[in-house]
């Protein structure tokens, strides 16, 4: 069994989550996950977490929110973003939105 960690995948279904907790046992973790589908939610769901996931395609909660909101808070979870393409102007959103590394 692989590195255990517990994630919050902010998205509109649960099979997003399903999809990121899939690639991230491909990975060699054993993820444990809460799905958030608002940004209600993930302020509950978020706190405590090893990482929080943003589904790139989502739309209850897009990424440039998420980013600004979580992006450079204290103590917060890494956040990533999941998807399965970028183009350079997404990319370049989410750096002006908060990202740090792409």
């Amino acid at each position: 069994m692989g590195r255990a960690i517990v994630v919050v995948v902010a998205g509109d279904n649960q099979a997003a989550a399903l999809k990121v907790v899939a690639d991230l046992e491909q990975c060699g973790f054993a993820p444990t996950f809460a799905l958030a589908r608002s940004e209600e939610e993930l302020e509950r769901l978020a706190p405590g977490r090893e990482f929080l996931v943003v589904w790139k395609e989502g739309e209850t909660l897009p990424v440039a929110r998420v980013l600004e909101r979580w992006g450079r808070r204290r103590n917060a979870p890494a956040v990533f973003v999941y998807g399965e393409a970028f183009s350079d102007d997404e990319i370049v959103s989410f750096v002006r939105a908060g990202a740090l590394d792409c």
